[in-house]
């Protein structure tokens, strides 16, 4: 129907004003705009899980155009499961910091991961799990 051009300003003023930012967080994914699904997602504060599933899908779809956002995203992401606590927290977690080692190879920041991983192993180093867990993925 070709209305969307019109209809957008005033579904994002709406949506703006019934503060539905992790839809309008959405909307901008959807159109390809990283950057405005970026600056919205700052400042969002949605429920937990939402919050946190919406943030990985933002970190997912800025890992190409905007890598250290994205490695952000998933530190952020993997030290909150950390201090979860729990062996399957601490799994998840690495996973999500090889996500975080590949984005600083990609950006030519090899060392800076090496300091990341000392950092978290200095952090938590009485948490043997976490440890354990970080060596079986060679981090």
């Amino acid at each position: 129907m070709k209305r969307w051009g019109s209809l957008r300003p005033q579904l994002m003023e709406f949506l703006a004003t019934k503060h539905q930012t992790g839809l309008i967080i959405e909307i901008h994914l959807d159109e390809g705009e990283i950057d405005e699904s970026l600056e919205r997602l700052k400042g969002y504060r949605g429920h937990p899980y939402e919050s946190e599933w919406l943030r990985l899908k933002v970190a997912a779809a800025a890992a190409t155009t905007r890598p250290q956002a994205a490695l952000e995203i998933y530190r952020n992401h993997a030290e909150r499961l950390i201090e979860r606590q729990g062996r399957h927290n601490y799994r998840d977690a690495c996973g999500y910091l090889k996500k975080v080692r590949t984005l600083y190879d990609e950006l030519g920041q090899t060392a800076a991961w090496t300091k990341e991983a000392a950092r978290l192993r200095e952090k938590y180093q009485r948490l043997p799990a976490l440890l354990d867990e970080m060596k079986r993925a060679r981090l």
